[in-house]
């Protein structure tokens, strides 16, 4: 479990999430490029980040289907933390999930950003299947550090299947909530 020091002060974000495409779940439906052109246009602030999310499968990884409930959303932060030491959430988006791959994007102010700004900006995205953000089998985390130095197009960020700590192939990140 990450702890992190939410600061919004004075912070001005727009955040928006977009519909999959070429996905083998159910999805939005809605025209990605659309949507991202739309929002890039309307992004106030220099910091702009976007890309596609898609899932990675490994031998350390749960691998079963994702089929996505009525409950499922996606936790997507963009933060500023030095290694080993404190991080600050400098945006945040909670929004309903429907299937991958699927286009983010999530924009701040540059001064304000870089006023809060501890050390590496990065952003991290968590699909959960129920409600809340208390990691369960089954939920997709990313277990990369996606790190940015500033405004970014094709920040491609992977998922994978969060397996117990009791499974026989338990690696990388797990849990033991069922």
């Amino acid at each position: 479990m990450r702890l992190t020091q939410i600061s919004l002060v004075g912070l001005t974000l727009l955040l928006a999430a977009c519909g999959n495409s070429n996905s083998d779940q159910p999805g939005a439906g809605e025209n990605g490029e659309e949507v991202m052109a739309q929002f890039s246009s309307s992004c106030i602030g220099d910091v702009f980040v976007s890309g596609i999310v898609s899932r990675e499968f490994s031998n350390t990884s749960w691998n079963e289907p994702f089929v996505p409930n009525d409950a499922a959303h996606v936790r997507m932060e963009l933060t500023t933390f030095l290694f080993d030491g404190p991080s600050t959430v400098l945006a945040e988006r909670d929004f309903a999930f429907s299937g991958l791959p699927f286009e983010y994007a999530i924009c701040g102010d540059a001064a304000t950003i870089e006023s809060l700004r501890i050390g590496v900006l990065a952003v991290s995205v968590d699909i959960y299947n129920h409600e809340g953000v208390e990691p369960r089998v089954g939920d997709l985390v990313n277990e990369y550090l996606n790190t940015i130095d500033g405004p970014t197009s094709d920040l491609n960020i992977l998922v994978t299947g969060l397996e117990h700590c009791d499974a026989s192939n338990a690696g990388g990140f797990c849990t033991r909530n069922e």
